[in-house]
């Protein structure tokens, strides 16, 4: 490669000089006949002033005389109108001279061989009058063209021998600087080569270098490739992390984050790289969070509220990786607790009213009980009606208590034995279970119950058909309806009971919630059936439709396929 280089700079400067040379020589050539060309005119314009035709004083003889000169190689000849030379300068020639292109365009030069001279010449040729205009003689003038060109042959000469002198020294000095240019060439071969894991090349050129750059760009293209898709495995394992990450540097910068906290933050994670960490919130807390972990190196975690969402983000300083004088780095991990304080206040909650629900009754016994031991209560009428009261408030805890259990026991999500059970069995077992009150209120039952077999827990089946069939029953007007319907695709209950409230329908599923409590407590509800009903719903996937008037009572459907519910009229 080395040698082709220097042979391809050799020919290059060869080839540059020559093509100097060509256009030099040309233009020399050019001018020097543009030169010979211009004196031509002069002699011929000097021996037609001096020469006259039919003189005795201006003769061809004296007109040879004035320009036969040792040192000039002008011809002068001088030609009579019958084409006869009468003098030539530098020949006798006998010949007509009429044919010749000179004579026959006077005033136009031409380049011929002389047939006399046998030499190139250039030739132009006038008409010169006698002093009376009655005669005339050709006047011609020429120059050897070899003359004209001697500057030519020597400038083309001179030329190739510094042409050849020139282009041995650019060899010489190509080669040496070549070589010279080449040893840092050659360090970076061997460390392109080292890189590559290849031998190493002490003598390496441009073609060497050009390899080993080959070969590391295959090199740095399989590791790029292969930290391309490591990055791309680390960035689909953080964004399927349920938890938000985001990596601050110590100057407070985004360096990561994740999809989850990118949507928590509500932005772009593209956008938000490299952005300042004020960009990711408005809560005054959290950015005071992030000051202290940056500042102080002091961690922290707090609850942050977007819209009905709640995360637990951890605020921590990281390592000595993202620190700096100024500060540390800050990493910030946030976890949807939404649903767990959700169910915090919903545990709170439900303690509360249980501890309200369970003092009334617990205190109605212990008071009873308390009067009956001092002796307050003395006839046997009051000790009676004491007692069925205590009773009825026992039975009223003992209820709460029950249906407390059933509400943790499907709150904990432990799993429950499902058998294929008729649907129709559970219901009328239900509906024998509530006989008392169907009698009591004199009820009018209207039965369409298909044959439907459902794989479910007989405990679930028993609460959700029997907490609506008991409440349709209780809430009755004397006297009133009641409606069942049972298909593969839903049941159906329906009363003529007092109804429920349009700004009540959304709250009956909630726990110890109670549209007219003092009715619920003299019927002895708890406030925690439609609850049941609810759990037990969304364990099965069911869905639940509450239609009711205040006054005329309500509708319950429960439909067992809710993505294609048959929903009848």
């Amino acid at each position: 490669m080395k040698k082709k280089l220097i042979l391809t700079s050799i020919l290059s400067v060869f080839l540059s000089l020559l093509l100097l040379l060509s256009v030099s020589v040309l233009l020399v050539d050019y001018s020097g006949k543009q030169s010979a060309e211009k004196s031509l005119r002069n002699y011929l314009a000097i021996a037609e002033g001096y020469y006259v035709p039919n003189s005795l004083v201006y003769t061809p003889e004296k007109t040879k005389d004035l320009l036969a000169n040792p040192d000039s190689y002008v011809r002068l000849t001088i030609i009579g109108s019958d084409g006869y030379v009468k003098i030539d300068t530098l020949a006798d020639p006998t010949a007509n001279h009429l044919d010749r292109p000179e004579i026959q365009n006077l005033g136009t030069i031409y380049y011929r061989r002389s047939t006399t001279l046998n030499r190139q010449m250039i030739y132009l040729a006038g008409k010169d009058f006698s002093s009376d205009g009655t005669s005339y003689d050709y006047v011609r003038v020429a120059l050897p063209v070899d003359r004209v060109e001697t500057t030519t042959y020597s400038l083309l000469g001179y030329g190739f021998l510094g042409i050849a002198l020139i282009t041995i020294l650019s060899g010489f000095l190509t080669a040496y600087f070549t070589k010279r240019s080449l040893k840092p060439l050659q360090q970076e071969v061997q460390e392109l080569d080292e890189i590559v894991g290849e031998e190493a090349h002490p003598n390496a050129d441009v073609k060497e270098l050009g390899q080993s750059i080959s070969k590391a760009k295959v090199l740095l293209d399989e590791r790029y490739q292969a930290l391309a898709t490591e990055k791309k495995k680390y960035e689909t394992l953080l964004d399927e992390m349920e938890q938000g990450l985001v990596a601050l540097d110590s100057q407070g910068k985004i360096q990561l984050i994740n999809e989850e906290a990118a949507e928590l933050f509500d932005g772009k994670k593209d956008n938000l790289l490299g952005q300042d960490y004020h960009i990711l919130s408005t809560n005054e807390n959290l950015l005071l969070a992030i000051d202290k972990a940056m500042k102080n190196n002091l961690a922290s975690a707090l609850d942050v509220e977007k819209g009905s969402r709640i995360s637990l983000v951890n605020v921590s300083p990281l390592g000595e990786t993202f620190a700096s004088g100024k500060g540390y780095g800050v990493c910030l991990l946030s976890l949807d607790v939404t649903e767990k304080r959700k169910l915090e206040e919903a545990k709170r909650d439900f303690f509360a009213n249980a501890s309200h629900e369970l003092k009334s009754p617990l205190t109605a016994v212990i008071g009873y009980q308390e009067l009956l031991q001092n002796g307050t209560i003395a006839s046997d009428e009051d000790k009676k009606e004491a007692i069925d009261t205590t009773l009825d408030e026992a039975r009223r805890m003992k209820e709460i208590i029950r249906e407390m259990l059933v509400l943790s026991k499907l709150e904990s999500g432990i799993a429950r034995e499902k058998t294929d059970l008729v649907l129709k069995d559970i219901i009328l077992n239900a509906l024998k279970e509530n006989t008392s009150w169907i009698e009591k209120k004199n009820l009018q039952v209207s039965l369409a119950l298909a044959d439907v077999h459902f794989a479910m827990a007989k405990e679930d089946a028993q609460n959700l058909f029997g907490n609506l069939i008991e409440n349709a029953c209780k809430y009755n007007k004397d006297g009133g309806s009641l409606t069942l319907e049972l298909t593969p695709d839903y049941f159906r209950i329906k009363d003529t009971g007092v109804g429920i409230a349009e700004k009540d329908q959304s709250r009956i599923y909630e726990r110890f919630y109670r549209v007219d409590p003092a009715k619920s407590k003299a019927l002895g509800g708890t406030g925690l059936g439609l609850s049941i009903v609810k759990h037990i719903a969304l364990d099965y996937h069911f869905a639940l439709r509450l239609d009711s008037t205040l006054g005329l009572g309500s509708t319950f459907t429960v439909f067992f396929h809710p993505k294609n519910p048959a929903n009848p009229s």
